[in-house]
C-alpha cells in the first residue's frame, strides 16, 4: 500500500516518519477519551508528536518552494549586487567573474566562507536580473450498514454530455447523497481525478455549512480504490479527509446495494438538471447554480417514508460536524523542467505555456480541479490555464506572458497568438501603426497587464484607440477605473479647455486689462 509521509523532527538526534493513517488514528483515540500520554506510549511515539498533530487543523498540500538557509554570504549580498550593477557601464571583457568577487570579498571585506558558496549567489543574482530584465521589456475494510444514520453521504460520479465551444461533450458529474433524507447535490468536472473529488466535495460542505461523519465512496478514480483487501488512497485525498475529519469508506463497484441511493441520485440529478443539454460557458459559476438546483430539487417527498426530504434533510445537517477554520486548498504541486519553447507537459499529451524567457527552466505547476497555475521557483504564479483532459494532444498558451517579447519584437505582431486574443479596434490599429509605434503601444500593453490583467488591460486600450487618445498616463488611468468596481466613470479622451472661451472673450474685447 502507498501512504503519504510527513517528516518530523522531534529533536537534533531524533527524526521520526509519520504517515496519514497514524494522525488519523491519533485523532480518533483522542476523540474516544484517551489521554496524549497514553497515545504515545501506544503508538511508541513521543508527547509532543501526539499534542503537533491534535493541535494542526490544516493539512492542505504547499508548494514545494525550498527555503533557503542562512549563509556567512548573506552579510555580503549588497556588496555582490552592487560589483554586478557596476559591470553594466564597464566593457564586457572588464566584468567581474564569480572568483573576481570571491577574491574581492575576502581582500577587502574579510568574506571566510567558501569560493563555491560565492559561486552560486552570482550565478543566482544573475538569473534573478536576467529574468526581471525579461519580464521589464527584455526577453479500513469496508463495512456497509443497511440502515442508514442522518449525516452519513454517499458519493458517486456519473457521465453527462455537454456542450463547449459548440461541441458536445462528456464530462462527470460528481454526486452527493444523503440517504436518511434522500437529498443531494452535484457538481460538475471534466475528470474524476483527485483534485475534481476534493474540490467537488468541498463546495458542497461549504453549502451545507458542515461535514459529514462518515462518507461512503464507490471505488472511484483518485480518491482510492481496493488493492488485495486493502485500500490505497491518493495522497491528496488523505489529506482532504484528514482536514475535515470526516471517515472514509468505500464499497465494491457495480454493488447496488451498497451505493443504491446514489445511484439513484445520479439519474434523478441528470435527468432533471443536464436535460436539455446544457451549453458551458463557465464551469465555476455553473456549479454554484448546480448547487441552488439541486437544492431545490430536493424540496419534494420523500418515496418512502412520506414526509418532506427537505425537513429529514434538517437532521442530516444537525450531524454534521464544523467546518475546519480554513478551507482545504484542493491543488497537488508537481515540479516540471520546460522545454525549449517555456512549456511544460501534463497528464500525458497536455501542454502549458509559461514565459518565452522560462525555457529550459525548473518550475512548480499547481494541479487544481479547473485550473493549472505555474509558479517560478519563489512560489509566485507566472501563468494560469484552464486544466485540460482527454488523450487527444492540447496546446495552451497564455498569450500574455509573451507581451514582453512581443514588444521588442513588434514586427512579429501579425503572426502572434495576442494578435487574435484582442479586439477588432485595438487589432486593426497595430496592424496598421508603423513599427516604432506599435512596439510603444505593445510596450504599454505589457505595463498594464502586468499591473491590471489581460483582459483589463485590452479593453483599456481599445477605448483608449476607439476615443483617438491613445497615451500612457490617460490610458493607466482608465484602466485602474476598470480593475477597481467602486469607481465606474466614462473614459474622456481630453479635458475640453473651450468652455472657458466665453469668459475669456469679455477681457479680449476690453484689452485684456481687466
Amino acid at each position: 500500500m502507498l501512504y503519504a509521509w510527513i517528516l518530523l523532527t522531534e529533536s537534533k538526534e531524533e527524526t521520526i516518519l509519520i504517515r496519514m493513517p497514524m494522525i488519523q488514528d491519533i485523532k480518533a483515540r483522542h476523540q474516544s477519551g484517551d489521554s496524549i500520554s497514553k497515545i504515545a506510549r501506544d503508538l511508541k511515539i513521543d508527547r509532543k508528536t501526539v499534542r503537533k498533530y491534535l493541535d494542526q487543523t490544516d493539512f492542505s498540500p504547499a508548494p514545494p518552494v525550498k527555503a533557503r538557509r542562512k549563509s556567512k554570504l548573506d552579510s555580503f549580498d549588497d556588496i555582490i549586487r552592487g560589483y554586478l550593477e557596476e559591470d553594466k557601464k564597464a566593457w564586457r571583457k572588464q566584468r567581474h567573474t564569480a572568483t573576481r568577487i570571491f577574491e574581492r570579498l575576502r581582500d577587502e571585506h574579510g568574506y571566510t566562507g567558501s569560493y563555491e558558496t560565492v559561486q552560486k549567489r552570482v550565478r543566482a543574482i544573475r538569473n534573478e536580473a536576467r529574468q526581471m530584465g525579461q519580464n521589464a521589456g527584455g526577453i479500513g475494510k469496508a463495512f456497509l450498514p443497511l440502515t442508514w444514520n442522518p449525516g452519513t453521504m454517499q458519493v458517486d460520479f456519473g457521465t453527462v454530455e455537454v456542450i463547449v465551444n459548440g461541441e458536445r461533450e462528456n464530462w462527470h458529474v460528481l454526486v452527493t447523497s444523503f440517504p436518511h433524507s434522500n437529498c443531494g447535490y452535484a457538481q460538475l468536472f471534466n475528470g474524476e481525478t483527485a483534485e475534481c473529488v476534493c474540490h467537488g466535495l468541498r463546495s458542497v460542505f461549504e453549502h451545507i455549512g458542515g461535514v459529514p461523519e462518515t462518507i461512503i465512496f464507490d471505488n472511484a478514480a483518485g480518491v482510492g480504490r481496493k488493492v488485495m483487501g486493502g485500500v490505497q488512497m491518493t495522497e491528496l485525498f488523505e489529506r482532504f479527509a484528514l482536514h475535515y475529519g470526516f471517515q472514509s469508506r468505500f464499497c465494491n463497484p457495480y454493488s447496488g446495494h451498497e451505493k443504491g441511493n446514489v445511484e439513484r441520485k445520479v439519474f434523478t440529478e441528470r435527468s432533471h438538471l443536464f436535460v436539455p443539454v446544457p451549453e458551458l460557458k463557465d464551469i465555476e459559476k455553473f456549479n454554484e447554480e448546480l448547487l441552488t438546483k439541486s437544492s431545490l430539487l430536493n424540496d419534494k417527498e420523500h418515496y418512502k417514508k412520506g414526509t418532506n426530504q427537505c425537513e429529514l434533510l434538517k437532521e442530516d445537517l444537525a450531524a454534521l460536524r464544523e467546518l475546519p477554520v480554513s478551507p482545504f486548498s484542493c491543488c497537488r504541486y508537481e515540479t516540471r523542467k520546460t522545454n525549449k519553447y517555456g512549456h511544460i507537459q501534463l497528464d500525458g499529451n497536455h501542454f502549458y505555456s509559461t514565459k518565452p524567457e522560462m525555457a529550459q527552466m525548473e518550475v512548480i505547476v499547481e494541479i487544481g480541479a479547473h485550473k493549472i497555475r505555474i509558479l517560478d521557483s519563489s512560489g509566485k504564479v507566472v501563468a494560469e490555464h484552464q486544466r485540460q483532459f482527454g488523450k487527444q494532444r492540447t496546446e495552451s498558451i497564455d498569450q500574455s506572458t509573451t507581451l514582453a517579447v512581443l514588444s521588442q519584437r513588434p514586427g512579429a505582431w501579425m503572426q502572434s497568438g495576442v494578435r487574435q486574443n484582442v479586439p477588432d479596434i485595438l487589432q486593426k490599429y497595430l496592424d496598421e501603426a508603423p513599427n516604432k509605434e506599435r512596439g510603444r503601444a505593445l510596450r504599454l500593453l505589457d505595463e498594464l497587464n502586468a499591473e491590471f490583467g489581460f483582459d483589463t488591460a485590452v479593453q483599456a486600450m481599445s477605448s483608449a484607440v476607439g476615443n483617438g487618445h491613445l497615451d500612457h498616463d490617460s490610458t493607466m488611468v482608465y484602466a485602474a477605473r476598470l480593475a477597481d468596481e467602486a469607481i465606474q466613470m466614462p473614459f474622456s479622451a481630453a479635458a475640453m479647455l473651450s468652455v472657458y472661451d466665453m469668459y475669456l472673450t469679455p477681457l479680449q474685447q476690453k484689452g485684456g486689462n481687466e
